[in-house]
């Protein structure tokens, strides 16, 4: 079992939302510092005193559900109806190769999204900083609500008998998922939805509302919630006009267009001339597999968790040193990246082979093109596989 298992898995359950409330304490009630017991205050009512400040501030009233539900079900329509394109996904082994097909309608979701909350923002029905005023219910209401959609899809497949991989501890099945390509309406896919529609959205909107805050309040927005703005708005963007590739991931994926023939070439903003390398260099494997080592994945072999970590601490530099807060993101991120690339190599040494020690050769580094942070990770690995 991976995470821990039924004891790590419930940690993170437990303890991510506890999290949440914790670091939205410390931006609202103590000015973006860490919430700590104040002289002489005993440790019990200091987290009587936290529980006191989220039961206030952050209880989940009918606006709150009224604004996320709503959201929900707007993109879950935009996903439905709005024009996209139609990929197909890697053979499923447990299917007997079957491909599923994702619809991707990201791009048209989120202009449509855009255009959308503007509208309610000028026309005074829903003014954007009212998710600024109603962060910490509407924060209550999401993890509520995504501890609702978790069990539904779990007990879903549980009654369909769709569940695949269990392990029969329910606490950790659960967590990992039950079925592996849980669906609704035949088309929308939990993962690609909950992916790129929710959080990036959702995040672009919050850095949105600052803007129209400031604006309303100064006459003019600051350089940082300008760029953070920014920034959000070109993720947010970039996950949605690249939506197709997400299914494996941005370059690798377009390598597998090409290999099957199946490119889709489109225009979207911004649009930049190398996204896709012609006749790209690759290593054939026993498996029936090719192995891309051109374009970005010629430099290493997670060359897309780089870009994303310096994203993340993009948006933590720009906010300063003041608070902790807007460094949680880049450190989880750091960490999360680590675990998954150590368990990527794992799996990719034992299903590759002599193939995969060769690409090792070819493509040496994993995250930056420098020794001494591949031997860390090398090391670090070879540690894990000897206690394992």
């Amino acid at each position: 079992m991976e995470f821990g298992g039924p004891f790590g898995v419930s940690a993170m359950m437990v303890g991510f939302p506890l999290l949440m409330y914790y670091m939205w304490i410390g931006a609202t009630y103590y000015e973006g510092h860490l919430p700590l017991p104040g002289k002489g205050q005993s440790t019990s009512d200091f987290f009587h005193q936290l529980g006191i400040m989220a039961y206030d501030g952050a209880f989940p009233h009918l606006r709150a559900w009224t604004a996320y539900w709503s959201f929900f079900l707007f993109e879950a329509v935009c996903y439905i109806y709005l024009p996209g394109i139609s990929v197909l996904g890697k053979p499923l082994p447990h299917e007997g190769g079957k491909q599923l097909t994702y619809y991707c309608s990201g791009l048209w979701s989120f202009y449509t999204t855009i255009v959308a909350a503007t509208a309610l923002h000028l026309t005074g029905v829903y003014p954007l900083y009212t998710i600024l005023d109603d962060f910490g219910p509407l924060m209550s209401v999401a993890i509520i609500s995504g501890f609702l959609v978790s069990i539904a899809a779990y007990v879903s497949a549980l009654y369909r008998g769709a569940q695949h991989r269990m392990t029969g501890n329910h606490v950790y099945d659960f967590f990992m998922g039950a079925e592996l390509n849980p669906r609704i309406f035949g088309i929308l896919d939990f993962k690609m939805f909950f992916e790129v529609r929710l959080p990036w959205y959702i995040l672009f909107l919050v850095s949105y509302a600052a803007a129209a805050r400031q604006y309303e309040q100064f006459g003019y927005v600051t350089g940082e919630v300008a760029f953070v703005t920014m920034a959000h708005f070109l993720y947010a963007n970039a996950c949605a006009k690249g939506e197709e590739c997400i299914v494996t991931t941005c370059q690798k994926n377009r390598f597998r267009q090409q290999e099957r023939g199946k490119l889709i070439e489109r225009n979207a903003f911004p649009q930049l001339p190398w996204q896709t390398v012609e006749n790209p260099k690759v290593i054939k494997t026993k498996t029936g597999d090719s192995i891309l080592v051109d374009g970005w994945y010629g430099y290493a072999r997670k060359i897309h968790y780089t870009m994303d970590l310096y994203f993340a601490l993009s948006w933590g530099l720009i906010t300063g040193f003041g608070s902790p807060f807007p460094w949680f993101y880049p450190a989880f991120f750091a960490a999360m990246i680590t675990h998954r690339a150590l368990r990527d190599i794992q799996r990719c040494e034992e299903k590759y082979g002599k193939d995969w020690q060769e690409y090792k050769r070819r493509v040496p580094y994993l995250f930056i093109p420098v020794s001494y942070h591949q031997k860390f990770l090398e090391v670090r690995l070879a540690t894990e596989l000897t206690s394992a």
